[in-house]
């Protein structure tokens, strides 16, 4: 037995974001953010880096202990070093990040947020992106 469509939902999702949410597309705060948030965080982080690779971007990562990165991009999106948080951070949490892009001065960094967690990134003077809008759209045009 089908379930009844009901508060306006369509049987085809829209592409916009809101609406998706009534289908269950949309991530919803439930057992993977709140009660797992470590495994919803690999999660995101996974699908950030896979959309990348899907993208044609070549996708690497960087680990100088006790620094690292979690992705680097390069290709057509330009050269991206990414650090995909989906929890509350600080500049503590971004010094791979700082270091490596200091290091590698060709590289942009960008912070990959929980949405509404951009201006945390923002306020440190790095470009940051929500994970919805990434996967949507990748990361921001450098003009």
């Amino acid at each position: 037995m089908r379930p009844k469509l009901t508060d306006g939902a369509r049987r085809h999702p829209a592409r916009d974001v809101e609406q998706w949410s009534s289908f269950g597309y949309a991530p919803r705060r439930r057992a993977g953010s709140e009660h797992e948030p470590a495994r919803f965080g690999q999660w995101v982080e996974n699908a950030c880096l896979a959309f990348a690779f899907n993208q044609g971007q070549q996708v690497m990562y960087w680990r100088e202990e006790p620094l690292e990165v979690d992705g680097l991009f390069e290709g057509s999106w330009g050269n991206w070093a990414v650090e995909v948080k989906t929890g509350r951070f600080g500049g503590q949490d971004l010094r791979g990040l700082l270091e490596f892009c200091r290091r590698y001065p060709a590289f942009t960094p960008l912070v990959i947020t929980a949405p509404g967690d951009e201006e945390t990134a923002r306020r440190l003077g790095i470009q940051a992106i929500s994970w919805m809008d990434f996967l949507f759209a990748g990361p921001p045009k450098n003009d």
